[in-house]
This record gives structure tokens, sequence and C-alpha cells, in this order.
């Protein structure tokens, strides 16, 4: 029976449920076709194939197992369908986009994982409240999906070296004769860290992936190609195998290299830190998932309600970060006492030098790259002549050489120049190194706020605040950071106002537009401009600082690499060992710590002998 017109309103509430949940508007197919085309306000549609594999070889498509595809199909359409009223879709495009994404996640992890959940025998159905809290548990320890549900990278790592031991040796190595670029690991690459496979194998499986045509070119360099990965790694999932994954840096070929170590660096952190996902999207994957059991109402088999009850007020347990290792701290008083005398002696030299060559280029209309040697040294100051500069870098590009030549030296000889002190641009990394090693010791900020602050405004009139955005900090509707004030030590406002001289030089010669980061250091491929002061740029100055000053091995051979987070530790450390001023507030205001649950990790950060200290002031 029709309805009247005045009362069409009710149609969507009254017509029978399965129909109700076989359409949608962002479904552009059939609700019984076996390739899904369906559109969000995309540029172009995009698709789905149902033909997938379950644990027993058969298709999902097959009539025995239609009960699970139509669960799956429905499931999709009551996420993104209004959650209660009319059942049409009032809420939001980009709402339903949202939690189509979040169910096609659990399709593809159930699909993904179908021998454990037994789907082509029991379907939905066997699905327990254990199974469901697991996931969830699993979603809320990390904020990468592909991570917490599908374990990619260590998919990958297992994957590729599984691929690299099946394929002829012989042709690896012979791919790696001809690529060299295969076998270099930058500092950035090694600092990742986030596959399981030694650094010794990494050469042998780039070739594997190499041989296999599996790297695309991209302006960086070589990159793998993760959707031809997944669809081997992922191959019964409905969209997880066409979807692009995050590269790792380690497989990378990258077509410039910026820096190397001269030792492996001993670990940093505990553990890998990882971004657990937020509460409120934590909240949307756990409706979505509860959504399966409006099956029920459809007759199609589904986890039974008990299970389904027991995830309704679930809160996962969720593990914690790792910490940060405590660096020896007779290693770091040595790095801050050679950081000064290394400023003091040097530190106008080397700026001085350097935009000496850049004035240079910018009258001449030439690059630093074209400059013979000689001209190099006639450049610099005297005392840099003496100390033993010969050429504006040892990676950077020289007259006469080709850009598909190789411009690195030796490792050994690479580093025994390093320390002679003969390339121009390698010193001002150094003495860049230097100077975060002092403020980054005096002042324990965070790296990013280290990272944020301006060459001209991050001191205050008196010259005695350091003036920075808090990272930890939000303010008003628009979540701006707050700008914060801590005192600073002469010598490190000293060095901080000799790289804002060094900015302003540049300025006056044409080489900078403004003023810029303050850590803003010349790149390492010898042009006369600023490369960008982020996290990889600070590492490689500390690097640089510490391969220059050689600080000590540990047994194992690896180098005490600094790293700001360790320098902030090193200054709570110091704080409760002195008791010289204030209190645990005081620390806690120096380290511009915003919540008030933070007395505890400060504890950790202390520990051994100075955790007493820590104990009594908490108490």
């Amino acid at each position: 029976m029709r309805l009247p017109a005045e009362l069409s309103f009710l149609e969507d509430v009254l017509q029978a449920p399965k129909l109700k949940y076989s359409k949608a508007d962002w479904l552009l197919s059939d609700f019984q076709d076996p390739i899904w085309v369906y559109n969000f306000n995309y540029k172009k549609n995009k698709k789905l194939n149902w033909g997938v594999k379950l644990d027993d070889g058969s298709s999902l498509l097959s009539p025995q197992h239609a009960d699970l595809l139509q669960g799956f199909k429905h499931w999709l359409i009551i996420a993104t369908s209004a959650k209660r009223g009319t059942g049409s879709l009032t809420n939001a495009v980009k709402t339903q986009a949202s939690a189509f994404n979040q169910v096609i996640r659990f399709i593809d992890y159930f699909l993904h994982n179908s021998s454990a959940y037994y789907l082509s025998k029991t379907g939905l159905a066997a699905i327990t409240g254990d199974d469901l809290k697991l996931i969830l548990d699993k979603i809320a320890a990390n904020a990468i999906t592909n991570e917490s549900l599908f374990n990619w990278s260590q998919k990958l790592t297992d994957y590729l070296i599984k691929l690299a031991n099946s394929t002829d040796q012989s042709r690896l190595y012979d791919l790696l004769n001809a690529n060299p670029s295969l076998e270099i690991i930058t500092p950035e690459q090694e600092d990742e860290g986030l596959l399981d496979i030694c650094l010794s194998d990494v050469p042998l499986v780039r070739a594997a992936i190499m041989h296999h045509e599996l790297y695309e070119s991209r302006s960086r360099g070589l990159v793998p190609n993760s959707i031809l990965l997944s669809k081997e790694i992922y191959k019964n999932t409905v969209r997880l195998k066409s979807e692009a994954k995050r590269s790792f840096k380690i497989l990378e070929v990258p077509r410039e290299v910026s820096g190397q170590r001269e030792f492996g660096m001993v670990p940093c952190s505990t553990r890998e830190e990882k971004s657990e996902m937020s509460s409120t999207h934590f909240r949307y994957f756990k409706e979505n998932l509860y959504s399966l059991g409006e099956l029920h109402a459809l007759n199609i088999p589904a986890p039974p309600v008990d299970s389904l009850m027991e995830i309704y007020n679930y809160q996962p347990s969720v593990n914690k970060l790792g910490r940060y290792r405590t660096l020896p701290s007779d290693l770091v008083f040595l790095a801050v006492k050679n950081a000064i005398e290394f400023h003091i002696e040097y530190g106008n030299e080397i700026l001085n030098s350097y935009l000496s060559v850049a004035r240079y280029c910018i009258r001449s209309g030439g690059t630093a790259t074209r400059l013979e040697h000689e001209k190099i040294v006639e450049l610099v100051t005297p005392s840099l002549r003496e100390l033993g500069v010969k050429r504006l870098g040892l990676t950077t590009r020289s007259p006469g050489t080709q850009p598909t030549d190789s411009r690195r030296l030796a490792h050994k000889e690479h580093f025994n120049a390093l320390r002679s002190n003969q390339g121009l641009v390698e010193l001002v990394t150094v003495y860049y190194g230097a100077v975060q090693t002092v403020v980054g010791a005096l002042m324990a900020r965070r790296q990013g706020e280290l990272c944020d602050l301006i060459a001209g405004n991050c001191l205050d009139e008196s010259k005695e605040w350091l003036l920075f955005q808090n990272r930890k900090s939000t303010s008003g509707a628009f979540g701006l950071r707050q700008t914060e004030a801590r005192p600073i030590e002469p010598i490190a406002v000293e060095m901080i106002e000799t790289i804002e001289h060094f900015q302003s030089n540049l300025i006056t010669l044409g080489a900078l537009e403004k003023h810029t980061n303050l850590f803003a250091v010349p790149p390492m491929s010898g042009e006369i401009r600023l490369s960008y002061s982020g996290q990889c740029t600070h590492h490689r100055n500390f690097d640089a600082f510490c391969d220059y000053f050689e600080t000590p091995l540990s047994a194992a051979g690896q180098r005490y690499y600094i790293r700001q987070h360790q320098l902030r530790r090193f200054f709570a450390m110091l704080f409760f060992y002195s008791s010289s001023f204030g209190g645990l507030e005081t620390l806690q205001w120096m380290l511009a710590r915003i919540s008030h649950s933070h007395p505890a990790s400060l504890a950790d950060w202390a520990g051994g002998r100075h955790g007493r200290p820590v104990a009594a002031l908490i108490a």
C-alpha cells in the first residue's frame, strides 16, 4: 500500500529493515553486485571487489557464504545511516565516509584473519566477546590502523626477508655492484628503527625489491610501491590490498644523501614510541563495531548479543610509551665544555667564512659548488685556513664532476677529513650541533620547541629570557600554542645572537628573505641557502658534533649520539642532584609541563639514587 503524500516521510520507517539497509546515496551499484561502485563526493568513483577467498579457499561470492556477504554489505550501510529516527542519510557525507572507512577496516580484518574466526564455517556468529575486546585493544593501542589491526610493518618485514632469501643471490649481488646507492644507509634511515631488519641485510632486501620491480621513482628517490606489496601481503581483503600505506625510510634509496654517522647509535629509547588513538576516534570505532548487532534485526548471523554487550562499556588497557635513555652525565658535561670552547674559538670564524663564500657567489653570479677548492681556501678566514679547510664540503659537488659521480669519500677517510676540518659546510654543521648542545642542556626545551624558534624573535629585550611556543599547550578556540619565557644563561644568548647575526648578513646579501628558524642550517649540498629546521636536521647536527668530538663508544661499539630529550632528562637529573634552588614545582615550570599528572614520570626520569630526592619532593 502506498502512503498518501502527506505521510511519505514515514516510508523509510515502515519499510522492511533489509530493504532499508540495501541502498545508500553513496552506493552507485546494485546491492547484489559482486563489485560495488561508491562515491563520497570523491573526484572519481571507487570500487570494492567482494570476490575474495576465505580460509577454506572458497570465494566470498559462493552461495554457501551468502549470509556472510550480505552481513558485510548491510553493515556498511548500517554504519553510514542515521543511527536513529527515519533511517535516511541525514548525517554529513564526511561523517558517512569516516564510518564507511572504519567498517571496511573491520571487514578486512575479519577476512584477513578468516581462519582464526572460522568464517568459512560459522560466519560472524562465532565471534566472542573476547574477540571483540581484543580488536578494541588493538585499535586503542595505535592510531595507525594499518599497524594496530594489520601489523603492516611486521608483515612487510617478513615478506621482504622471505623475498630476498628466495631470490637468486648472485642476481642480488650483481644489482648491488651495479647500484652502489643500494648499500648507503643514512642516519635518518638508521634512526627510524621501525622495521625488524638487520642493517647488514638492508642492501640485499633493497636489491630484492629492485629485482622484482617493486620500487617506484619519486622526487626524493626510489620508494617501495606499497600498493604492489599490499596485493601480495593482503591478497584476501576487499580494500586493504589496494590502499597506499606508509613508507619506511630504511627501504628507500635517496637521490641525495645528506649525512652519515661514523658508528652505530646507542639506542636512545627503551622502546619505540607510538601514538595512541584519541578517545574520540576510539569511541567512533567502538560504535561502528557495536553496530554489528543490528544484523540480528535483519535475521543475518552476527556475534551473539551477550558478546556485543561485553564491549558496550569496555575500556581497553593501553601499553605505556617507551622513555628516552639517560646519557652518562660526564658525557654531557664534556660535550657542553667542548661546545662552548668551539663557539668561543671558531664560531664567528666559521660563519664569517661561509658568508664570505656566499658574498662572492652572489656578487659574481655563480654557485658555490662551481668554485675550485683553491678559491674556497682563499675566501675563508686565515684562522680557518690554518685550521685545515680545503674545500666547500666533503660531499658537495665540485667542478669537473658529473651529477652521477659518487661524491662520498671512503667511510674512514670521510671522518678523518671531518675531524681535520677539511670541509667548510661540515664545520658549519658541527657548530650548529654545538649550539644545540649548549642551548638544549641549559634550557631543557622540547626538540619541537627548539626547532620552532625564530631568529630575532626568540629572546626578550633584556636578553635574559628565551621566548618559545609551548608544544604541550593550546590557547583559545583555534588551538594556538602559548608563548612562554624561561631564564637563559649568557653563553646560550651569545650563541643564539651569533646565529641571528649570521641570518641578518644572509638577508643583507639577498640569500635569505627574512629571519627564519634559528636552527635552519646551510644544506650539505653546498647551496647558499638555509634548509628546513626539522627533526632530521636537528639530529644530523648532533651527529656531526658527536663524531667531530668523538663522544664515547659503548661496550657494543656504538657511539652515544645526543638527542634533545636526553638533554632535557639531564637537566632534570642535575636539578635534583644539586638541589640548589626550588622544588618540584620549579622544575615543572622550567620544563613547561602543564599537566599535574607528571610528577611520577619526573621520578622515572631521575631513577637510581636520584629517585629518593624526587620521591621526597613528591611526598
